[in-house]
């Protein structure tokens, strides 16, 4: 096997960790006579992962090209081979073989990767971009698996002060032993849950994502995910219609909602207006704050917000969010 340049995996991420374009030995044990490529996808995570609807691609253009069928599982550090023998309707003969409809090329490097169901750009969760290297003969490409030891130091909500440095200060006299830090700010640490909004869109059609980026499973019975309306201009003028969430998100698991009908409709127009401003909250069944984005606001403006909405009075965003919101795109 040839490795990879070294890369940092992430947890709870499916991969492309091995596959094979250069075959000229068949192999394939139900049939001889094949040479047939093929891709090795791994869960590094500590959970199963369901990869129905999920894609593989040669074509960084369709990243629809061949898509998993169901009842496809990952088991916690599992390993799945698919074939890239270009069957289509894969071998009849053995119908739990996965097989792509689509060949690797070897001398003539193309892309490769693995996609979310949605099948947009932004759900390529692993690939070879923009192309992997040539290949070299019977020799398959692999990744070397970085693992990565987290360590809590500091608890959440343990008292804690802090220092933004100036031009002037000694860079290192904080480091010593027995150092005295009480003319630094104090604080206290966050206990923040690990369900996130990732990513936003405003424009012909507003959606947002949230992710679960934590290694354990989130419990969202009760949760719900609201947003403003942009158009209005006033910062407390909340859409009436909110995403009600329920039941289990896995490590790394991404959801999604848009103001298209067609696709994971939110229920209602989503009233952010490209280039205007916005915001967006999750809240947990108590009504508090555990994640909340805001664009093209003021600090001042993001702290007079209190609004009613998904039964709750009064929500503010308390420490949530510190300063301006973030900058307007185009």
């Amino acid at each position: 096997m040839e490795p990879l340049e070294p890369r940092l995996l992430l947890d709870g991420t499916p991969l492309i960790t091995e596959f094979m374009a250069n075959t000229s030995t068949p192999w394939y044990p139900p049939n001889p006579n094949s040479d047939w490529d093929w891709i090795e996808i791994h869960n590094p995570s500590g959970s199963p992962v369901a990869l129905d609807g999920w894609h593989l691609t040669d074509n960084h253009s369709n990243l629809t090209k061949w898509t998993f069928p169901a009842g496809v599982t990952l088991g916690p550090g599992a390993y799945r081979i698919v074939f890239a023998s270009g069957l289509a309707g894969g071998d009849p003969a053995h119908p739990a073989d996965l097989h792509a409809n689509f060949k690797l090329d070897a001398g003539n490097p193309e892309y490769l990767g693995l996609v979310m169901p949605r099948g947009w750009e932004e759900d390529i969760v692993h690939d070879y971009y923009p192309t992997y290297p040539e290949q070299l003969e019977d020799i398959s490409y692999g990744l070397p698996v970085v693992s990565t030891v987290y360590e809590e130091f500091v608890l959440a909500g343990a008292a804690a002060t802090y220092h933004v440095p100036t031009a002037g200060d000694d860079p290192l006299a904080w480091t010593a032993i027995g150092y005295d830090d009480s003319g630094w700010a104090s604080t206290f640490t966050a206990d923040l849950a690990g369900l996130v909004v990732t990513e936003i869109e405003t424009g012909d059609t507003d959606w947002l994502e949230i992710q679960n980026v934590s290694e354990a499973e989130v419990d969202t019975t009760g949760w719900s995910v609201a947003v403003n309306n942009g158009s209005a201009g006033n910062i407390n003028d909340a859409s009436a219609t909110v995403w009600s969430l329920s039941g289990p998100v896995a490590p790394g698991q991404v959801l999604y909602r848009t103001d298209d009908a067609g696709d994971n409709y939110w229920g209602d127009d989503i009233a952010w207006d490209a280039g205007g401003t916005g915001w967006a909250m999750i809240l947990d069944p108590a009504g508090a704050v555990v994640d909340f984005v805001a664009w093209g606001y003021t600090q001042a403006e993001i702290a007079s917000l209190s609004i009613n909405v998904a039964g709750f009075t009064g929500i503010t965003v308390g420490d949530r969010w510190s300063g301006d919101g973030a900058e307007v795109g185009d």
